[in-house]
């Protein structure tokens, strides 16, 4: 009987180191809740990314595509960012021409007197973002946090047409995205993906404005909305303190 006792004491540390091959020390339980500490402080975030998506000007739809860069300070669950966006603005293929009937097979990037104008656009913003769901767990000094985010800002528009022209307006952002990001005492980095929809004002040299219409059984037609609705897929690494 003393035998199976002396067995049992001896066996059951082996039982828990094999429960957890790499135990935490004191001192790397200490860094875990610096790590997490480190997290709920001020620091300065940014991104560097890339966006895709379609952009609305009045009677045109382009396809859009560039670079996106952000940066801000994080508030815990709440972020101050200000923004910069720069697209190129291509015509869709194919698009229809003047001419019942026929398809214009227009490449991206070209100008043509029947098909989409083609430019580019760069977007100046300020923007808060607020984190409706997170998570973080940390071990061995390293963290492990999960987001996600709805954002809501402002924003000014400046368009250039290749074919001449310009347009500068203010815009309203919406955005909402999910975020990965590895944490140690004093850097972050990782990856999120978001979309982001911006609405604005039609040009005032827009042309006619369409006349109201039924698309389908109605009681009565209506008019367009008369809001620019541009929806872009936003993808970026991000990193800060």
């Amino acid at each position: 009987m003393r035998a199976l006792v002396v067995v049992a004491v001896l066996a059951a540390p082996a039982a828990a180191s094999h429960g957890n091959p790499y135990p935490e020390t004191d001192e790397e339980k200490a860094e875990d809740l610096d790590v997490i500490a480190a997290e709920h402080a001020p620091h300065a975030i940014g991104s560097v990314g890339f966006e895709l998506g379609t952009f609305h000007t009045g009677p045109v739809y382009n396809f859009a595509y560039g670079l996106a860069l952000e940066g801000g300070v994080q508030l815990d669950k709440l972020a101050f960012l200000g923004e910069y966006a720069f697209l190129g603005l291509a015509a869709p293929t194919p698009t229809t021409t003047g001419t019942t009937g026929t398809v214009d097979l227009q490449a991206p990037g070209s100008d043509s007197d029947y098909g989409t104008p083609t430019g580019f656009v760069q977007r100046f913003g300020l923007a808060s973002r607020y984190s409706v769901a997170t998570g973080m767990t940390a071990q061995h000094g390293l963290g492990f946090r999960f987001d996600t985010w709805v954002e809501a800002g402002v924003g000014e528009q400046l368009l250039r047409w290749s074919g001449g022209g310009y347009l500068h307006r203010p815009d309203v952002e919406l955005a909402l995205g999910m975020q990965f990001d590895l944490r140690g005492t004093r850097h972050h980095g990782g990856w999120f993906m978001g979309m982001r929809v911006t609405l604005a004002s039609p040009p005032r040299m827009s042309g006619p404005t369409a006349p109201p219409t039924c698309a389908g059984p109605c009681d009565g037609p209506t008019g367009p909305l008369g809001i620019d609705r541009s929806i872009l897929f936003v993808t970026a690494v991000d990193f800060g303190g």
